[in-house]
């Protein structure tokens, strides 16, 4: 058996590429680990699909996914790694409505991890209160860049997909990924899982099968939000987009999400 792991930081779209994992390779999505992206539909295939926000680790534990989901590089054998990767800035709209912040620039500062300052004047320890998160998560700690740099600069071989371009030609995407993976599947495979694991299609199936998701019916459906590209644009101001760019602009410049650091003048 092969474990296909999908991280990424939250809102990146790893509930999606999991889905589309699981339904290509007609493989069970770990209940346990995934309760978002869990579906119960019989799948028996020979891999097992794994999604959460794993952090990396080399050695200092025995298993394979340690305590508050670190992953042990050095015991990955032959199983596979992709790490899904969004603009921050439409991830932070995303976290805004998904923890129900209704403050943007709470919602950017949150990105940021540890040593940041909250906008609204609360206490970390309060964010976590309000939205009912665990204060262990590693990758809430780390914050968006370091989170993502640490798999960018990982040096085991695994995949990269950018959101974006996922959502631009899922077809296209999911075939080099199946290719680069080393599995072997057809372009009608591939294109039935796409239509299969439609946005529309995504949310008559959660709402048809409420019993076998253990959140519930409303926090699976704002998993679904929008899943548009660019969506910050209709909500960022200049004073957004200039926090923005103090907190994660470097790592926006490295991946091409900006063009220079800038752009937040630019911001009507």
């Amino acid at each position: 058996m092969t474990n296909v792991f999908v991280t990424g930081y939250p809102r990146s779209g790893t509930c999606w590429m999991a889905w589309l994992i699981s339904d290509i390779l007609d493989s069970p999505i770990d209940k346990k680990e995934s309760p978002l992206a869990y579906e119960d539909v019989g799948r028996k295939g020979p891999h097992r699909i794994r999604h959460q926000h794993y952090v990396s680790i080399r050695g200092g534990q025995d298993e394979l996914v340690g305590g508050d989901l670190f992953l042990n590089l050095d015991r990955m054998g032959d199983n596979k790694l992709i790490h899904m990767i969004r603009d921050p800035r439409d991830i932070s709209i995303s976290q805004m409505y998904w923890w129900h912040k209704g403050n943007l620039m709470d919602a950017i500062v949150y990105m940021g991890g540890e040593g940041h300052q909250w906008i609204s004047g609360k206490s970390i320890e309060q964010i976590f209160v309000d939205t009912k998160l665990v204060v262990k998560h590693e990758w809430l700690k780390l914050g968006w860049s370091a989170y993502v740099s640490s798999w960018e600069d990982c040096t085991m071989e695994h995949s990269t997909v950018r959101y974006e371009e996922l959502l631009c030609d899922p077809k296209r995407c999911m075939m080099e990924l199946m290719v680069e993976l080393g599995f072997c599947v057809s372009e009608e495979q591939i294109a039935q899982a796409i239509a299969r694991q439609a946005f529309d299609i995504k949310r008559k199936q959660i709402k048809n099968t409420l019993h076998l998701r253990p959140l519930g019916e409303k926090l699976n459906l704002t998993n679904l939000r929008k899943g548009i590209s660019g969506d910050w644009k209709n909500h960022y101001n200049q004073q957004h987009a200039e926090l923005a760019q103090e907190i994660f602009g470097n790592m926006m410049l490295k991946l091409g999400y900006v063009e220079n650091e800038e752009w937040w003048k630019e911001i009507d």
